[in-house]
């Protein structure tokens, strides 16, 4: 039998001990050998048995991820290959892919594989744990930022911790995907962003057990958010994505932010390694560590022209029909019925005599 690392994170060097002698001890009992042990805590005086280094400087595969256990951070690396093969769909695309990046810290990048393989120069290093401060008795919300622009459409998800006064945000998680090559305008490329940003929210909160955690999202699309936030008789594609955002999120949570102030911006057009590296992209707008006093202000006006040729088209149908007029029903009885047709009958005959009689004589 075939089994794989054990992958686990705690918040203290006391939940470490507990942790490598229960699960020791748990799979010792199926006659597993749980070994190998690495962690980051230099300041665990943990003995560990089999005389394993408690202490490991070297970066460990995880998960497909590389974890430098000095550091304590995940590396994400690219190797830029020569190659003489022809320059194509297929090639680009490969190249791309060879970025293992499930989360998707990567992702401004890889929107745009071509400067990805031009300028990609070093490892980007990105923090493994979520926030600095210990995360219990700490206050925890989620900041989802969503936009979208003619290429394409994405998310990110930031975690805000905040405890006596100190406040961390941290990026955990982040999405694009390219927009359809049919012709679809730019308040529904950013409906859909306020869709798939309401779907990985749900996912985060499930993955890191924060179901009750506050949730606010952000975009800075007016007629996208006049579509979630107003009741009204939809077309179809917007009504199917509203639907779902309010299935998975609250209307009343949703906020206006400033496209220039707006992190979601950078993996919905792409961007060079240099400008990722910047802590906009990685902590958020820094008025996120601020009071709400600080924060944009919620109002919007949208464009109504295009909030109008979303709404639900109402046909109305005219259809003329011929009443069918009963005869009989205008005598009262059977024989005026009768008197009433004879006098038809007798002024036909008296029209038709009148008619002149062609005399006209035809010889051969």
């Amino acid at each position: 039998m075939y089994v794989d690392n054990c992958v686990a994170s705690v918040d203290s060097s006391e939940e470490l001990e507990s942790f490598q002698r229960d699960s020791t001890e748990l799979l010792a009992l199926g006659k597993f050998d749980l070994r190998g042990w690495r962690h980051s805590d230099i300041e665990s005086n943990f003995d560990f048995q089999n005389n394993q280094q408690k202490y490991d400087p070297q970066e460990i595969l995880v998960l497909g991820l590389m974890w430098n256990v000095k550091e304590d951070t995940f590396s994400i690396s690219y190797r830029e290959t020569e190659s003489k093969e022809e320059v194509t769909k297929r090639r680009i695309l490969s190249l791309a892919h060879r970025i293992f990046d499930p989360i998707g810290f990567t992702c401004p990048i890889t929107l745009i594989p071509k400067l990805l393989i031009q300028e990609w120069i070093q490892d980007l290093k990105v923090p493994r744990r979520l926030s600095n401060l210990d995360l219990k008795d700490t206050n925890l919300s989620l900041k989802v930022f969503c936009d979208a622009s003619k290429l394409s459409y994405a998310t990110c998800v930031f975690l805000r911790a905040e405890r006596e006064g100190e406040v961390t945000c941290q990026l955990i998680q982040a999405r694009s995907k390219v927009a359809p090559l049919k012709g679809t305008s730019i308040p529904r490329l950013e409906l859909l962003a306020c869709t798939i940003g309401a779907r990985i929210a749900d996912s985060v909160k499930k993955d890191l057990h924060m179901e009750n955690v506050d949730v606010t999202y952000w975009s800075d699309s007016m007629d996208a958010l006049h579509w979630i936030k107003r009741d009204g008789p939809w077309a179809t594609f917007v009504a199917n994505r509203v639907e779902e955002i309010r299935r998975l999120s609250s209307k009343e949570n949703w906020r206006y932010v400033p496209g220039m102030q707006n992190p979601a911006d950078l993996p919905s057009r792409g961007c060079s390694v240099k400008t990722l590296k910047k802590v906009f992209w990685w902590e958020g707008p820094s008025w996120l560590k601020n009071s709400t006093e600080d924060r944009p202000k919620s109002e919007f006006f949208p464009d109504m022209e295009v909030i109008n040729s979303e709404k639900k088209k109402t046909i109305i149908t005219v259809a003329a029909t011929q009443r069918e007029e009963k005869y009989y029903l205008r005598f009262s009885s059977y024989d005026k019925r009768e008197n009433n047709n004879l006098d038809k009958k007798v002024f036909n005959k008296h029209e038709k005599d009148k008619r002149p009689k062609n005399n006209r004589v035809f010889t051969v």
